[in-house]
């Protein structure tokens, strides 16, 4: 009997830990299709992001990015992307990415998986998409 009660405890608690107490690590793929070089801050890294290229960072725990875009500075609050738009960083991985485009005016789109970017052809956004930056005159570290 006790080796049953042992049993199900222990179920219980994998299940509890798995379920709620661990998620898979989620990165941003980020596409700059602004018109001009991007310098993009998160969580105390700085990443430098030429015109028409691509960049991955870690998904912020903070949820703010902060860009600068030459003499202006964008400051985004992150929103939670819906799990459809999550891939795998490549097949059977256990680590997921989504694929955002940020466009000249600085809005940041979420793009359906396996969308060919750049894309002119931006998706309907779920709620809280596209993400709206909060400008400002100088860089913003």
């Amino acid at each position: 009997m006790k080796a049953v009660n042992v049993f199900w405890r222990w179920a219980l608690a994998s299940a509890v830990v798995l379920g709620l107490g661990c998620s898979s690590p989620l990165y941003l793929n980020l596409y700059n299709h602004a018109e001009t070089d991007l310098t993009i801050y998160v969580e105390g890294r700085t990443y430098q992001f030429p015109k028409n290229s691509q960049v991955t960072v870690k998904y912020p725990k903070s949820q703010t990015i902060k860009i600068a875009a030459g003499d202006v500075a964008w400051a985004y609050t992150v929103a939670s992307a819906p799990r459809r738009y999550e891939s795998p960083l490549w097949a059977g991985s256990s680590e997921f990415e989504i694929y955002c485009q940020i466009e000249p005016d600085g809005r940041i789109y979420i793009l359906i998986p396996k969308t060919v970017i750049p894309t002119s052809s931006l998706p309907p956004q779920p709620a809280d998409f596209p993400l709206v930056p909060v400008k400002s005159g100088g860089v913003v570290k």
